[in-house]
């Protein structure tokens, strides 16, 4: 590993020290789920990590983990930072020192600091009227300003159909896009999975979702793609928390 990755792993492990003193599910997901399942670890080249949590869990998470992180990791949602932009939370490395340390170690700049992203998972339309509705809805609130107007909306239709009550449910992203649906049933009695020798959290349907995701996902992209999508622009805001 990076020494980068050792931090976020540093992170990920007092994140799961809170979710398992509180009892509160998470899985992993996107690159951290491919990483687990085709390497064991992280991808070679990627510099985040990415987990998601039932709405009520995500939720209460964000409620206590500023009073149960150690002190330099800081939580941080769109309520509080709107620099970000992203209808998802970060929790963030936010010593200084530490984040230039681990510059210098990977001989690049790392624009958005040491973080690990993570995902609500909400309940999604089961229907394609439900679904053409929802997305209708998303649009019209794109259009609204000021910001306040829009955060109350977005949390409004996040929240229109919980977790569980839909056989389907949907990760929102920055742009309040689903990007694909994932039934209710994949995220039931999480599979056991092994990142980096630690032992994790699977969908239950996680071949389901990365097949959805990734095609061939136990096929490496060609070493031309082989990039992290997150080195690039400038310092974000939030860079240390």
């Amino acid at each position: 590993m990076t020494r980068q990755q050792e931090l976020i792993l540093d992170i990920y492990d007092a994140f799961v020290g809170i979710c398992r003193w509180y009892g509160l599910r998470h899985y992993l997901i996107y690159g951290s789920l491919l990483g687990a399942v085709r390497h064991r670890g992280f991808i070679p080249w990627d510099d985040d990590f990415d987990v998601a949590m039932p709405r009520p869990d995500y939720e209460l998470f964000f409620k206590i983990a500023a009073h149960e992180l150690p002190s330099f990791f800081r939580p941080l949602t769109w309520h509080v930072r709107r620099e970000l932009q992203m209808r998802f939370g970060k929790v963030q490395d936010t010593r200084r020192d530490v984040v230039d340390a681990a510059e210098l170690d990977a001989g690049h700049r790392l624009p958005q600091g040491i973080y690990i992203d993570i995902f609500p998972i909400d309940g999604y339309p089961q229907t394609k009227i439900g679904e053409t509705v929802w997305n209708f809805a998303r649009k019209v609130i794109f259009r609204f300003r000021p910001w306040a107007v829009e955060e109350f909306c977005m949390d409004l239709l996040a929240k229109w159909i919980p977790f569980g009550g839909s056989r389907m449910t949907g990760i929102f992203e920055s742009s309040f896009r689903v990007q694909f649906p994932i039934r209710l049933e994949d995220w039931d009695m999480p599979e056991e999975g092994v990142f980096e020798g630690m032992s994790v959290p699977l969908p239950h349907g996680y071949k389901r979702i990365l097949q959805e995701q990734y095609d061939d996902y136990m096929t490496p992209p060609p070493e031309c793609e082989r990039d992290s999508t997150h080195l690039w622009g400038e310092d974000a805001p939030w860079k240390y928390g």
